[in-house]
């Protein structure tokens, strides 16, 4: 009887399929890797310096770890997330990054990113700078 009981057992659990799926990504936002409801795509890297907001260079102050590096193409946004300058990053040292303006005009302590797709598309709308100004 017991033998019978193991081979139904065994039958039953041989005729289930596996899920071998894995399980959908989910954003939670108290996990690790999470991000809140809201947040952006974009990755802060630091804030327009306010003494050189209106200078041909600008000073960027970079956050800790930013991993920015020479040559990268950064915005500079307003607090309503809209753009407001093209950067090309020209020289880093430390915490502290000069940029050329290439669109628009930056604002002292503006935010500084890594645009998404959709920023960048946004930020091309900006008027050139014009090279005596």
């Amino acid at each position: 009887m017991l033998l019978a009981l193991v081979g139904l057992g065994l039958a039953g659990c041989a005729s289930t399929p596996v899920d071998t799926t894995p399980p959908a990504a989910t954003e939670n936002p108290n996990g690790p890797f999470g991000k809140p409801t809201g947040t952006s795509r974009n990755t802060r890297v630091g804030f327009v310096d306010p003494p050189a907001a209106q200078a041909k260079l600008i000073v960027v102050n970079l956050l800790p770890h930013s991993g920015l590096k020479n040559g990268e193409i950064v915005v500079s946004r307003m607090a309503n997330l809209k753009p407001t300058s093209v950067l090309k990053i020209t020289q880093i040292s430390n915490r502290t990054a000069l940029a050329t303006v290439l669109r628009g005009e930056p604002h002292a302590e503006e935010e500084v990113v890594l645009p998404s797709s959709d920023l960048t598309k946004a930020a091309q709308e900006l008027p050139e700078r014009r090279p005596d100004s």
